[in-house]
């Protein structure tokens, strides 16, 4: 069984969306897109240059020469939009409390986020956050 790089992930990603029917947004062609915009995201010094119109523009047109500017701009904005999407993170299950407490928990009771503080077993007290 032999070990395959690939040295061009995000050329490759790209070539298999843009040589199907990318213009059809059917579910597996925008599957393919999403492919592609995540292997974008994953090489991260391949966002600046996808994320440049000029350079997404010209690419399509390389392999979609009659794709419409219209059908163009909609996947570049959804590519800038899922990209953005990307950057941020998800509100993890753990992180650091600086403040030297033993245990602190965070949730949502009534519609309102509290954390909940405890220096040991016995004792517990709220705060309430508001949003």
């Amino acid at each position: 069984m032999a070990i395959i790089r690939n040295k061009n992930p995000v050329d490759q990603a790209f070539l298999i969306w843009a040589n199907g029917f990318p213009e059809s947004r059917h579910p597996l062609d925008m599957g393919r897109f999403y492919v592609f915009i995540h292997t974008v995201y994953a090489y991260h010094r391949s966002v600046i240059k996808w994320s440049d119109y000029n350079y997404f523009n010209k690419r399509v047109l390389e392999v979609k020469p009659n794709m419409e500017d219209d059908q163009i701009k909609y996947f570049y904005d959804k590519l800038l939009e899922m990209l953005l999407f990307k950057k941020f993170s998800h509100i993890p299950i753990y992180e650091l409390d600086p403040s030297g407490i033993d245990h602190c928990e965070k949730g949502v009771k009534d519609n309102k986020i509290y954390i909940k503080y405890r220096k040991s077993l016995k004792t517990t007290y709220y705060k309430q956050q508001n949003m």
